[in-house]
């Protein structure tokens, strides 16, 4: 019977495995499937050693191992979800190279109260303050275009809210 169930979920893991980094609920799914799936091969790989040997052990030992490996995903799983709802910064994003690219669009001066986070898996939003010099704040609307399109391409951010304040309001707040 494992073996069959074995196929079952190869079938599933490959029908999931495309899908699994676009959803948390696909991501979610897949992960389920891969316990079972390990679970499978571990039922195979058990029966085979209890009857060529006799070490009964070795039963334990496999579903201590499969339980570890499922723990460890769900850990992850759990956690990704928590960002998500905490609105944490994305692990693999550095709010330090994130506003160095928005100052890097010609005509801004600073970046402040910045914030990215997670709306779902692989969606991005930021949010922030861009300091512009005052000769070019009628020109806002190219700057928060061209600083919308090099956070799309460099980080994948999609949702950008920004904020557009004059650089003689940058001198009054101070260091």
């Amino acid at each position: 019977m494992a073996f069959v169930g074995l196929v079952g979920n190869l079938g599933m893991a490959r029908l999931l495995v495309g899908s699994r980094k676009t959803s948390l609920n696909v991501r979610g799914a897949f992960l389920h499937v891969l316990g079972d799936t390990i679970s499978s091969v571990g039922v195979i790989i058990g029966g085979i050693i209890v009857t060529l040997t006799t070490y009964s052990i070795v039963d334990p030992l496999i579903a201590i191992l499969i339980g570890v490996l499922i723990l460890r995903n769900a850990f992850s799983l759990v956690r990704e979800s928590t960002d998500i709802l905490m609105e944490a910064t994305p692990r693999h994003l550095e709010l330090e190279v994130v506003a160095r690219t928005i100052q890097s669009v010609d005509g801004v001066v600073g970046v402040h109260d910045l914030h990215v986070w997670t709306i779902t898996s692989g969606l991005y939003a930021l949010s922030g303050h861009v300091t512009v010099r005052s000769e070019t704040l009628h020109e806002g609307s190219r700057v928060i275009e061209e600083v919308s399109r090099k956070l799309r391409d460099s980080f994948g951010i999609e949702h950008v809210t920004l904020q557009l304040e004059r650089e003689s309001l940058e001198k009054l707040k101070g260091p």
